[in-house]
Order: C-alpha cells, then sequence, then structure tokens
C-alpha cells in the first residue's frame, strides 16, 4: 500500500509489475482449481474455478483490473499473450459480469491502439468460433454431469441464455425487493445498510441500488462520482487507463454490491488516483519545460 501510494512514477511502475505478477498468479490458481475442484472446497462452495479470491465473481473482477494496469506496461508485441492469457482466467469463473467487462476492456484498447486491431481481431475471432463450437460439442465430448454444479448450470445458461438459471431467478428476486425497498423512501432513503440484514441474507447484487436504498435516489451517483475523482485529472498515457478503469468499474456496479469493500479493488482507486497526479504533473512539468 505505501508502493501504490507513492508519488513517484518508478515506484508506481513496479506496483503495476506486482499487479502483473498477481494477476498471471490468479489464472494460474483458476486453471489448477479447474483441474482439481477440491483444493478450495471448504471455502470456494460455487463450483466455479476462484483461486485464492474465493468467490469467482470477485476472481474474475480481480483479473479485469489486473489487465487495465498492467498491459501498458509490457513491450505492444506481447500485449495481446497477457490479454488472451487473463481472458482465459475470466472465462474459467464463469463470471459474466467479469468476461462483459474484459471484452469492453479489450475493445478500448484496441480503440486507444494500446493493442493493434491486426494483432487482436483474428484472435477474438478464434476464440468466439470456439467458445460457439464447445457450446454446441460441450455435451458430447464431456459428461457434464460429472463437473461442478456451479459448472454446470452457468454453460447450461451459455448454452440457452434464455432459460431459467438458479443464480440468476435469485438475483432477481433480491433486486426486486431492494427495488421495493428503495420505493418506500426514494427521497432519504431507509438509512446506512438498510440491506444488509433483511431476510434474504444477501445484499442487493448491484451497488447502485445499494446506495439508493440507503439514501435515495442521490444514492444512484455515489459510485459515478468517486470514480470521476480518481480519474479526472490523468492526462497523457493514464487516459486511456482511467477510460478503460472508469468503464469497467461503473459496470461492475451493476453485478456487484461491494465494490468499495473488496480491498483489491479499493487498492485499484488508490494506484488510479496517483497514476492520475503523477500524470497530470508530468504534463505540466512538459508545458514548463516546453516554454
Amino acid at each position: 500500500m505505501l508502493l501504490i501510494f507513492s508519488k513517484y512514477h518508478v515506484v508506481q511502475v513496479w506496483a503495476r509489475y506486482a499487479i502483473l505478477f498477481v494477476g498471471a498468479l490468479a489464472v494460474l490458481n483458476n486453471i489448477y482449481e479447474l483441474l482439481n475442484p477440491l483444493i478450495f472446497s471448504g471455502l470456494n462452495d460455487t463450483g466455479r474455478p476462484a483461486g485464492f479470491y474465493v468467490d469467482p465473481n470477485r476472481s474474475g473482477c480481480a483479473l479485469v483490473l489486473s489487465m487495465i494496469f498492467s498491459t501498458e506496461i509490457l513491450p505492444q508485441k506481447y500485449r495481446p499473450y497477457l490479454i488472451s492469457f487473463i481472458g482465459l482466467g475470466i472465462l474459467l469463473t464463469f463470471s459474466r459480469g467479469a468476461i462483459l467487462g474484459w471484452i469492453l476492456v479489450t475493445l478500448i484498447f484496441i480503440k486507444k491502439r494500446v493493442i493493434s486491431k491486426h494483432q487482436i481481431v483474428y484472435w477474438l475471432i478464434a476464440v468466439g468460433v470456439l467458445v460457439v463450437g464447445l457450446g454446441f460439442l460441450s455435451s458430447e465430448f464431456v459428461n457434464i454431469n460429472q463437473l461442478p454444479y456451479g459448472i454446470r448450470e452457468r454453460l447450461e445458461w451459455f448454452e440457452n441464455p434464455t432459460g431459467s438459471e438458479h443464480s440468476a431467478d435469485s438475483r432477481m428476486d433480491i433486486l426486486i425487493a431492494g427495488w421495493q425497498l428503495f420505493l418506500q423512501s426514494p427521497l432519504w432513503g431507509n438509512g446506512i445498510a438498510s440491506t444488509i440484514e433483511w431476510s434474504f441474507g444477501i445484499s442487493t447484487h448491484n451497488m447502485y441500488l445499494f446506495y439508493m436504498t440507503d439514501h435515495g435516489f442521490l444514492g444512484i451517483l455515489i459510485l459515478p462520482l468517486l470514480v470521476y475523482a480518481v480519474t479526472r485529472n490523468s492526462r497523457g498515457e493514464s487516459q486511456y487507463i482511467a477510460l478503460a478503469f472508469a468503464t469497467f468499474i461503473i459496470l461492475w456496479g451493476i453485478f456487484s454490491h461491494t465494490v468499495i469493500e473488496d480491498r483489491f479493488i479499493l487498492l485499484s482507486f488508490a494506484l488510479m488516483a496517483t497514476l492520475s497526479v503523477t500524470s497530470q504533473q508530468e504534463e505540466k512539468y512538459r508545458l514548463g519545460h516546453n516554454v
């Protein structure tokens, strides 16, 4: 944490190398857990690989953040390999929000020329064909009944997204209950932690609804304003990092109500803030030097 809060560029670069290492380790953990589902069975009861993050959705989120902060420190020719490797780790979590976040961040990287279109487009097409093909052929080559329940459930959902799925159905019930609670006091809210100890045993799965039930309709602005606060000073090369970070965090708020509780996400906010400030200082120095 002391390294991340440093104002020195070289220290921030080493912090990002640390994130690169942790991201690679997280992918390897997910691969290992897929091959040995019982390794974290006492902690992870979802049946989907999650590694040290225990929860597969948190694992997918952490991997997207690692890609955002570590891709640029590699030479350009190696960046598609990192993005592919991280994408594999995210795919193994079967986290829909993380998979969507990975796609959006990859598109931003292409748009901002962090990676070349020619480097990644063909790979994306190949992966798309592979995923679709596996979706059709999985029942022939894999005995789906031997897979953990969480993986079987997500595979069935990917084959038929319009079908019923326990996780999605339960989240919808919670969202409806949260919305009804918000409507009881839409102006002032129901007070802090109003959805923490209700009858469902788990909160809203949505950061915006979480704050709206607590603080009223203005609560929807809390997360976007926090993101804006840490990205608004970004200049130069940090701008594309800020764009990818802001896009993903805003998206992730739809899938999770623990955005500002998870320590790895809070550390990413701290790193984003220091990168923004440092980039602003570097721009002022360049302008003053040119004058």
